[in-house]
């Protein structure tokens, strides 16, 4: 994460991320290398389709989860309630980009 859109943005595209959020509190140490091992920069890196199939996170005995085992959802409901402004920001922000454009053509 970052301190702000622009930052979370930033590390996203750097790759950099971290389980340090307490979001992850309750993910398991199978689940978190699941992600680790698909979240790679370099691509040659990342698993591939048939690794994935197989790694023990997907392939674990899920009768040994609490009965009671729920996932925090308070953020997705967060963000897709906020559907709306996602939208209206994307289209300033497309509008923005292609004002950019139509003006550095016309100066060239």
């Amino acid at each position: 994460m970052g301190d702000n859109d622009k930052e979370t943005l930033l590390n996203i595209a750097k790759c950099n991320w971290d389980f340090n959020d307490p979001s992850f509190d309750h993910i398991s140490a199978e689940a978190k290398n699941f992600i680790t091992m698909l979240l790679k920069k370099d691509v040659s890196q990342r698993m591939t389709v048939e690794e994935a199939l197989e790694h023990p996170w997907l392939n674990q005995n899920t009768t040994r989860l609490p009965q009671d085992y729920r996932l925090a959802t308070a953020k997705h409901r967060v963000f897709w309630n906020n559907r709306p402004l996602r939208v209206s920001f994307n289209t300033i922000s497309e509008t923005l980009k292609h004002s950019t454009y139509l003006l550095m053509y016309r100066l060239n």
